[in-house]
C-alpha cells in the first residue's frame, strides 16, 4: 500500500531584531506589490481573451436565442397535440420541452403607504408584517445597559496592522492569513487594490 505523503507547512520566518523586523516589513511590500502587479496583469489577459471570442461569443448567444424562439412557437401552435393526458412536459428524441408556472407573486403596482393605508381600512391586518430587531448602535451606546442583559456581550477585538512605505494599503492578520486593508488616511488620495494572500 502506497504510503501518503504529508506535506508540512513552510515554517513562518521571525524577526530576531528591529532591523530584522524592518526588512521583513520591506519584504512584505515589495511582494504585495508584486502580487498587485500580478493580479492586474491577470486581469488584463482576462480582459483580452474574453474581446477576442467577444463576437463568437455573441454569434453562438444569438443562435441560441434564435433556435429557442422558434422551438416554442413551434410548441405552442402544437401545444394541444403535444400536451396529451394533462401531461406539463414531453421528451423528445434529443431531449425534452415543457411548460412550467413560476411561484405566485405578489406585484405591488402603487405606492405602499397607500396600499397600507387601504390594507387598515379593510382590516386586513394579517397582509401588513410588523418586525422587531435588536439595535445594536443603541447598545454600544449605552454599553454597561446593554451588558446587564443576559445574552448580550460587548466585544472588541485588537489586531496587528503593518504597513510598509511603498504600499497605501494596510495589512492585517485575519483567519490566519495575511489580509489587506484600506488605509484610511491615504483613502481620499487613491483607493487601493484589496487582494489577501496566505500567510
Amino acid at each position: 500500500m502506497a504510503k501518503k505523503m504529508i506535506l508540512k507547512r513552510p515554517s513562518i520566518p521571525v524577526p530576531q531584531s528591529l532591523e530584522e523586523a524592518e526588512e521583513c516589513l520591506g519584504k512584505i511590500g515589495e511582494t504585495q506589490n508584486a502580487l498587485i502587479a500580478l493580479s492586474a496583469q491577470i486581469d488584463a489577459e482576462i480582459q483580452q481573451i474574453q474581446q477576442r471570442y467577444a463576437d463568437q461569443l455573441a454569434v453562438l448567444e444569438g443562435d441560441v436565442s434564435n433556435l429557442l424562439t422558434g422551438l416554442h412557437a413551434f410548441a405552442e401552435s402544437h401545444r394541444d397535440e403535444l400536451l396529451i393526458d394533462g401531461l406539463k412536459s414531453v421528451k423528445l428524441r434529443t431531449g425534452s420541452i415543457a411548460w412550467r408556472k413560476s411561484p405566485p407573486a405578489v406585484k405591488i403596482t402603487g405606492k405602499e403607504e397607500l396600499i397600507i393605508e387601504r390594507i387598515k381600512a379593510l382590516k386586513l391586518d394579517e397582509f401588513i408584517r410588523t418586525q422587531e430587531k435588536i439595535d445594536r448602535e443603541a447598545m454600544l451606546k449605552n454599553k454597561e445597559s446593554a451588558e446587564a442583559i443576559d445574552g448580550v456581550k460587548i466585544k472588541q477585538k485588537e489586531g496587528f496592522f503593518a504597513k510598509p512605505l511603498n504600499l497605501n494599503v494596510e495589512l492585517t492578520i485575519s483567519r490566519k492569513k495575511a489580509k489587506v486593508v484600506e488605509d484610511k488616511k491615504s483613502k481620499k488620495k487613491k483607493k487601493p487594490e484589496h487582494a489577501e494572500a496566505a500567510a
